[in-house]
């Protein structure tokens, strides 16, 4: 009995000794940051009574990255529970970098998300809030619940939150669909943060679908509200030249904004009068306008441009843009070229100045004649091709 007590001693001693150097060899092969394992970073993050050597550990703890599983929910416990806005904030940025790298490692990041949906709703630091919505739009694309904050963030007291939450939410895109009402909202309040309205319309846009017939009147109404600002009005109208058919009632609007007093916007309407197509058909004698009036380069060319996708229905201004291939300008010269060839046989004025373009040692010039002079010559030339 003495002997078989000695034996089973002996080997709960050989098996703790064997633990031991077993968790010795772990603690040596831990990754550490400056002479500190994760966990430590951790404690320091939780504990320590000094602001600087919380930040110090949020930094150090990027280092071991979110593939680290315990760095999330330190991060997500710190932006609840610190009391210090610097280190909430700086947690909520961090987040928002490491949780789309986590979702791309198939990880859990349903803790980070709703740390960050907490701070959105109920932090008092502007900075917190704002630093959480815009983290939100790199991480919360999958949740549902992230959605309806930023929608309601959209109301925010302070300017930056509400921008933030727009931006993310445009970020998202489609699958921010739920908050189309409160985007639209925002998007036609006068009294809304300008960057907030223009994310606003970038994010309706970007939502699609039956939605982006649904923002096209709010763009335009933005687009023809002088008191808006020229940022605002710019954005909408050069989104509207993406919805295609959805912006086919816009155009008036787009055609008027071409005399707006601000460049930029007069530079989108045109844009997105050319993108339109032969849906900008009412607003030719708006294009023919700024063809003839027009100072801004940028502003003619896109005028030219969008007479070109009207086809025949641009037949009238031939002997205008004719003109427009013997000016001195490169780019006013190609963009008449091409656009008299979109408009085909039509076209068939402007063969003599075209012909004499063909024989230009300038290569962009002649090529472009060539191949205009062949779509004006086809009887099978489409009008409106590009």
């Amino acid at each position: 009995m003495a002997r078989t007590f000695v034996f089973l001693s002996l080997l709960v001693l050989i098996v703790w000794q064997s633990n031991s150097a077993a968790r010795a060899q772990d603690e040596r092969d831990e990754p550490t940051f400056r002479g500190k394992t994760g966990k430590e970073w951790v404690e320091i993050l939780r504990g320590d009574k000094e602001v600087k050597r919380r930040r110090a550990a949020l930094i150090a703890l990027s280092a071991f990255g979110p593939k680290a599983r315990f760095v999330i929910p330190a991060v997500s416990e710190s932006l609840r529970k610190d009391e210090s806005e610097d280190v909430r904030a700086a947690a909520a940025q961090m987040l928002g970098r490491f949780l789309p790298l986590a979702v791309l490692e198939k990880m859990d990041v349903r803790e980070g998300v709703e740390a960050l949906a907490e701070a959105l709703r109920t932090d008092k630091a502007d900075k917190v809030r704002e630093a959480a919505a815009g983290a939100l739009g790199k991480a919360g694309g999958q949740s549902n619940t992230a959605v309806q904050v930023l929608a309601a963030a959209l109301k925010d007291k302070h300017a930056g939150t509400t921008a933030a939450a727009a931006e993310s939410l445009a970020e998202i895109g489609e699958a921010a669909r739920p908050a189309t009402e409160a985007l639209i909202e925002t998007l036609k309040d006068k009294n809304a943060d300008r960057f907030a309205r223009g994310f606003a319309a970038i994010a309706l846009v970007r939502i699609g679908g039956a939605e982006a017939g649904q923002a096209a009147p709010a763009l335009a109404e933005t687009v023809g509200d002088a008191k808006a600002p020229a940022s605002v009005r710019e954005t909408s109208a050069q989104l509207l030249g993406q919805l295609g058919n959805d912006a086919a009632g816009s155009v008036p609007t787009l055609a008027r904004a071409l005399a707006d007093d601000a460049v930029a916007v007069r530079r989108a309407a045109a844009g997105s009068l050319a993108q339109l197509g032969p849906l900008a058909k009412v607003a030719l004698p708006q294009l023919e306008r700024a063809v003839k009036e027009e100072k801004d380069r940028a502003v003619r060319c896109s005028a030219i441009y969008a007479l070109g996708r009207l086809g025949k229905d641009a037949s009238s201004t031939v002997p205008l843009l004719a003109k427009c291939v013997k000016e001195n300008h490169v780019e006013i010269r190609l963009a008449a070229i091409r656009a008299l060839g979109n408009i085909g046989p039509d076209a068939k004025g402007a063969v003599v100045p075209l012909l004499d373009a063909a024989r230009e040692s300038q290569t962009d010039i002649r090529e472009a004649a060539t191949a205009a002079l062949k779509q004006i010559q086809s009887p099978e030339s489409a009008p409106g091709k590009k």
